[in-house]
């Protein structure tokens, strides 16, 4: 009986995955395992791609420690770049209870961190308290 070479019988199969081949998928730091299986769910739920919403948690976490930002007036929200919280807001609203509650923990010092370099003592700008409620 005729009897197949080793590595053409390998090259059939296809290569195993090594430890530094990871997925395109993002994960949010800080949320549970569960949690995170409902985020990938309500990302498809909401038709963005796999990983937007850690990439919106990242984006916003940069832009709420950016430093230099001006502290005169009230930015003008139609003029700034989307920074990933609209998407974020969407998520705690499409998130059933627990996992919202795991991504608001995670959320919200970024939240004060934006607010504190934002707004002035006693100065709150009108979108910032908006129907959001971030």
């Amino acid at each position: 009986m005729a009897r197949n070479a080793p590595a053409r019988v390998r090259a059939g199969l296809g290569r195993r995955p090594r430890p530094h081949d990871r997925g395109t998928r993002r994960v949010v730091p800080g949320l549970s395992g569960p949690a995170q299986r409902l985020v990938a769910a309500g990302e498809a739920a909401l038709g963005e791609p796999p990983g937007a919403l850690a990439a919106a948690v990242a984006g916003w976490r940069a832009e709420a420690h950016r430093r230099g930002r001006p502290a005169l007036g009230p930015p003008c929200p139609c003029c700034e770049a989307d920074h990933g919280r609209p998407l974020i807001e969407r998520m705690l609203h499409a998130l059933p209870r627990r996992a919202a509650r795991e991504l608001r923990a995670v959320v919200a010092p970024l939240d004060e961190a934006y607010r504190a370099s934002r707004v002035r003592r006693g100065d709150e700008f009108w979108f910032l308290d908006g129907p959001q409620g971030w």
